[in-house]
């Protein structure tokens, strides 16, 4: 599903179909934020699956799970950062600013939302 406000984003709640949309159309995406509590393919997982197939997805991680995958893990496995719930969405901002801004990704330029 697009969204339509503030430069458009993808939103899934089904980790299999994200990876999915993420293997047919690598380029389509700047950036990924996944929760560990994601049902059939958890956050951590489906980071792993998504940097085999863009080695270079900044990849955020958000959680309110830390003895399920803590943010030391979280980087080693490749992603760029780590959010633990609660957090304040200037949080999240500035995260995504942080990001992209250290990312080795192209970013694409971005589009006109896609009305539905």
């Amino acid at each position: 599903r697009r969204a339509t406000d503030k430069g458009g984003g993808t939103t899934m709640t089904e980790s299999k179909k994200a990876l999915e949309m993420i293997r047919q159309y690598p380029d389509e995406f700047d950036l990924v934020i996944t929760d560990q509590a994601m049902p059939v393919l958890p956050g951590k997982e489906l980071a792993v699956e998504i940097l085999k197939v863009e080695p270079e997805m900044p990849i955020i991680m958000v959680t309110g799970y830390s003895d399920m995958v803590n943010k030391p893990e979280a980087q080693a496995l490749g992603i760029a950062d780590y959010l633990h719930k609660p957090y304040k969405m200037s949080e999240l901002s500035e995260t995504v600013r942080t990001v992209l801004d250290n990312s080795t990704k192209t970013v694409r330029e971005p589009e006109e939302p896609v009305l539905y």
